[in-house]
């Protein structure tokens, strides 16, 4: 009898280590850390076991592994071998299959912050022999595989990360990113104003103010002037935030002769990059046969940028709610 007693001892120490376990791989160390150094009492106790790293991982399997095989040994002294056989299925499936998966809940982080400081006394005695076995020690984190290898992989990090119910980036600022990681993906031919839709005057036009009125309610800042209606040669560019009511004179005289092209199979990269190299804040775009396709101003592509409505809902999961861990 005493050894069935013996025997479910052993496995309840097996089941509460692998409780242990799962509760202290619950969150990312450097996320217990940081609740730890917000005063998180909890938090703090199972930083102190967890700044052991592997050592805290070596123990916790030791005394998995051993109670387990412990409880087996002693239960095969005493039932018969039908009934050992199916005991050791049992106990393969509950302690490395079944519990493993369970949610961790209030119950196991209270019992985790209790058992703690014993967990704390013995690693801090054992610690220094433990580090000797653990061949993987020391790997430089350069080593350690991101578990990403390409942009895809990122952008779908990113998608899990604004799911993540625990999540305190801001929306936001992770949409930001993907939308950036985006950029050499989208072509500046499908962005901006095009061609046939834009307003254009000829370099001879005169400006005044039922003009400018006319520019202005288009809502188009920049306006290409072309040489005259029969060669249609784009000869510069008005910039009508430099144009007030007051301003007198042809297209010729007030247009900037500068001007500065992209090709519609540009990236949204490149016309960024072009943007901040140059300083200027529009582009012609032009199609395969180097013919005016739109216009792009810089404006385009920080909207593009930033079309997206941002949250600001944040439900932030403290220790003790049902989470299961990675681990």
């Amino acid at each position: 009898m005493s050894d069935y007693i013996y025997s479910l001892i052993l496995l309840l120490v097996a089941l509460t280590a692998i409780e242990l376990r799962k509760s202290y791989y619950l969150v990312p160390k450097i996320e217990l850390k940081r609740r730890a150094r917000e005063g998180d009492e909890l938090a703090e106790k199972l930083y102190r076991a967890v700044s052991f790293e592997s050592s805290l991982d070596i123990f916790l399997w030791m005394v998995i592994v051993l109670c387990t095989a412990g409880s087996l040994i002693l239960f095969n002294q005493v039932a018969p071998l039908w009934l050992d056989i199916i005991t050791v299925i049992i106990f393969i499936w509950l302690v490395f299959a079944w519990l493993p998966r369970l949610a961790v809940n209030n119950f196991s982080l209270k019992l985790t912050g209790y058992i703690t400081p014993v967990i704390v006394w013995v690693l801090n005695l054992i610690h220094p022999y433990l580090q000797k076995i653990n061949h993987h020690k020391g790997k430089p984190d350069s080593e350690t595989h991101s578990g990403l290898y390409d942009k895809k992989d990122l952008i779908n990090l990113i998608s899990k990360q604004k799911k993540q119910l625990d999540n305190r980036i801001d929306p936001s600022d992770l949409e930001l990113i993907k939308k950036a990681l985006k950029f050499k993906d989208k072509t500046v031919g499908e962005y901006g104003l095009t061609w046939s839709k834009a307003e254009k005057m000829f370099a001879s036009d005169s400006i005044g103010p039922v003009m400018l009125d006319e520019m202005h309610k288009s809502g188009q800042l920049f306006v290409p002037v072309l040489a005259d209606n029969e060669s249609k040669k784009l000869v510069g560019m008005i910039d009508l935030s430099r144009i007030d009511l007051s301003t007198a004179g042809t297209a010729r005289d007030l247009m900037n002769q500068n001007l500065y092209y992209l090709n519609e199979d540009d990236s949204l990269y490149d016309a960024l990059n072009a943007l901040s190299t140059t300083g200027h804040p529009v582009f012609i775009v032009l199609d395969k046969k180097q013919r005016p396709f739109g216009l792009l101003t810089i404006k385009d592509v920080i909207k593009e940028l930033y079309s997206f409505k941002p949250t600001h809902d944040e439900n932030i999961i403290k220790p003790g709610n049902e989470e299961t861990s990675n681990s």
